[in-house]
């Protein structure tokens, strides 16, 4: 009896072995395949650049006359619409001289009034022979200076006249937003030979503007309407676009190298650009042809003798009919292999042309449509054995 227990149990141990064995190779057989996308990409030509945005147009706002500052109404960044009064100057003064105009008008007007009666009087005393030619005459010259007197009268009040209505009051002449306020409350502004810039006013900050400076062998290459992206600084993942709007003329010599502006209009997302932000700019020169691009790896990889055994695609591939595509001479460069997981997830074969090679990918050719698919670059098997190039 105990014999044929120990039996049992000498046979229960094999069997037991031998499931684990088989359970382990069956493991060892097991893969995980890393796998990388065929992706299309456009072959572009661009020129890179720098450039510094600004408003589309700004309009310096000064004063006419010297005074103190009485009233500022506006601050930075306010928006403000055109003849919004942005400031006022003291007009005490200005009230002084326009009353005192106002004074020598009327006074002016009634010598004009009392010059212009005596003229016609003594004309009928002329036609009468009661005064000579001489009295005559010199009645005519009162008149006329007296006609004069009132028109310099008039002018000197229609002067003060805008002194304290119009330039003792700061208009915005555009409507826009405030960037740049110079002046204070109580503060004194001269205006002398020209006059001072009291405050700058942008107009549509929603469109703005880039200077940007190119390079005199890239400038004959820049045209209106191309395509431009750019991003700054303050905003690493953005990328904004514009166009280019024209070509300055006008030449910029820095460091002995020739330099020409190039002013490219864009719009102000959510106004997050500001005035004086430096852009690093690409313009799109053109557009090449359309290719496929492939992590290198792929073309590196090849499967084991073992994982060979599970395709099918292997045995019969040169009796398939499949052949490398066919290009011109000039882009053949070497013959390559894909490998991919077909829908019974065996191993699938795909020739391809290698082309250009570039930042870790590959450029490939192909007669068939291949964006998109997977294809393996590794694999790891359920041993923790790593097959991936890293």
């Amino acid at each position: 009896m105990k014999k044929k227990i120990s039996i049992i149990v000498v046979c229960i141990i094999a069997l037991t072995i031998a499931v684990l064995l088989l359970v382990n190779k069956k493991k060892s057989n097991l893969v995980s395949y890393k796998f990388a996308k065929i992706e299309k990409d456009n072959q572009e030509t661009i020129i890179s650049c720098t450039g510094s945005l600004k408003p589309v147009s700004t309009v310096d706002v000064g004063t006419q006359i010297s005074g103190k500052v009485e009233k500022v109404l506006v601050d930075y960044n306010d928006f403000v619409k055109e003849n919004d009064v942005l400031a006022i100057l003291d007009t005490l003064e200005l009230s002084i001289n326009y009353r005192s105009a106002l004074a020598d008008f009327h006074i002016s007007k009634k010598q004009y009034e009392l010059a212009t009666r005596e003229y016609e009087n003594q004309q009928k005393l002329y036609e009468k022979n009661y005064i000579s030619e001489l009295d005559l005459l010199q009645q005519q010259y009162e008149f006329v200076s007296a006609q004069n007197n009132m028109k310099k009268a008039q002018a000197n009040l229609e002067k003060a006249d805008i002194y304290l209505h119009n330039y003792a009051i700061i208009r915005s002449p555009i409507t826009g937003q405030i960037i740049d306020r110079n002046i204070d409350e109580g503060q004194t502004v001269a205006a002398s030979l020209s006059a001072p810039t009291l405050f700058t006013v942008a107009a549509d900050m929603n469109h703005m503007e880039i200077e940007a400076v190119v390079d005199e062998t890239d400038i004959g290459q820049i045209k209106a309407e191309q395509k431009v992206s750019y991003y700054v600084d303050s905003y690493p993942d953005e990328e904004f676009t514009g166009l280019v709007k024209e070509i300055r003329l006008i030449p910029e010599i820095i460091s002995n190298v020739v330099n020409y502006t190039v002013i490219i209009s864009t719009k102000n997302r959510n106004n997050m650009l500001m005035p004086g932000m430096t852009a690093v700019l690409d313009i799109l020169i053109s557009s090449g042809r359309e290719r496929l691009l492939v992590n290198s790896k792929a073309l590196e990889w090849k499967p084991n003798q073992e994982l060979l055994k599970k395709s099918m695609m292997v045995k019969n591939f040169y009796q398939s009919g499949k052949e490398f595509p066919k290009v011109n001479e000039d882009e053949l460069n070497s013959h390559g292999i894909l490998w991919t997981l077909n829908s019974e997830d065996k191993l699938q074969i795909i020739p391809v042309t290698i082309g250009k090679r570039l930042n870790g990918k590959t450029e490939i050719i192909s007669s068939e449509e291949l964006s998109g698919l997977q294809v393996i670059i590794g694999y790891t098997n359920e041993l923790g054995q790593n097959t991936v190039d890293e």
